[in-house]
């Protein structure tokens, strides 16, 4: 038992949506810790949502407790989910189930909308999975399905470790909602050499752009070389090394290129947010991709 119950939600740090949820939680654990990963995932934005949880909960003790919710429809998703509601059939979709789940020691908390094929590198070593039921006492929560189904798995799993099997209902690996993200590209060119064309995962309130450029697909393609361009619309082509850390680089470099704790890409100027520079933001990501060179051709 840790006591330890994270939150990384869509639900802004301006409404009162997560005082709501925590009071519930309080109510009944007045040691809890309650920790925010952050309110203020764009909304709908799993993909941002999923980077954050992934790359800051194996920091804490195994056996805490982390609540998900940001809530996402993929196109297909969203007709079939359309169809099924007008057929009175929404509640038997797999990607509308409320989950709890058990992997690496860590018990997560989230809709099966994709979230798990994510932060689960590999499926097969979920420990434990079950599908949560929507708890009665809370129906009046008609818009906030978080709070009937997240609280009182949340509060149990708190204090005390228990088998899901007593939250829930035993679920199939074989039901879980896959989605793909958009992936780096890695092709070569007659005048540049090996080329990495990759995108933007997320930015941070720094301005600094977190790329989904992981160091493991770079370490193969660069061979120990260091020294890149890298090709920005909007800043044209910039000559990098890579560096460890910031403070490897004088205040007056334009641009640092570094792999950030959670092993990706990051692109940043001191003092100075490039992605504000560029106009960047989260919902128009996906019109920006940066095309990596080295120096040696």
């Amino acid at each position: 038992m840790t006591n330890i119950i994270t939150f990384t939600t869509d639900w802004g740090s301006s409404d009162n949506y997560s005082a709501i949820f925590k009071a519930h939680i309080l109510s009944e654990i007045r040691d809890a810790i309650l920790c925010d990963i952050s309110h203020d995932v764009e909304k709908f934005n799993i993909s941002t949502g999923i980077y954050l949880l992934k790359s800051t909960y194996h920091y804490f003790p195994k056996g805490s407790v982390h609540v998900f919710d940001v809530d996402f429809l993929n196109a297909q998703q969203e007709q079939v989910y359309i169809l099924s509601k007008k057929n009175k059939q929404h509640e038997q979709l797999n990607f509308r189930d409320y989950l709890a789940v058990k992997y690496k020691g860590h018990f997560f908390l989230a809709i099966n909308n994709g979230v798990f094929s994510i932060l689960c590198e590999q499926l097969n070593e979920i420990e434990e999975i079950v599908k949560l039921k929507s708890a009665d006492e809370y129906s009046n929560f008609k818009t906030f399905n978080a709070i009937s189904y997240f609280v009182r798995p949340a509060i149990a799993l708190a204090k005390q470790s228990m088998p899901l099997s007593e939250l829930g209902e035993a679920y199939s690996l074989d039901k879980i909602e896959s989605i793909k993200l958009m992936q780096p590209l890695i092709k070569k060119s007659e005048d540049l050499g090996d080329v990495i064309e990759f995108g933007v995962k997320y930015i941070d309130s720094y301005g600094n752009i977190i790329t989904d450029l992981h160091r493991d697909t770079f370490t193969k393609i660069a061979k120990g070389r260091d020294k890149v361009s890298i090709y920005i619309k909007g800043m044209g082509k910039n000559n990098v090394r890579i560096v460890n850390a910031y403070s490897d680089v004088s205040k007056n470099v334009s641009m640092i290129a570094l792999f950030n704790v959670a092993g990706y890409l990051e692109i940043a100027s001191k003092f100075c947010g490039i992605a504000f520079i560029l106009d960047l933001k989260i919902s128009n990501v996906y019109d920006h991709r940066f095309t990596l060179s080295f120096h040696d051709q």
